[in-house]
């Protein structure tokens, strides 16, 4: 695995759970 993939997949992760958190702050609001 290459420095750039992982950086990638670190990056994805983030914005997947960036992501949760926001569809769920709007879901109680």
């Amino acid at each position: 695995m290459t420095l750039e993939f992982k950086a990638v997949n670190r990056f994805e992760a983030v914005f997947k759970v960036q992501l949760l958190s926001y569809l769920r702050l709007t879901k109680i609001n």
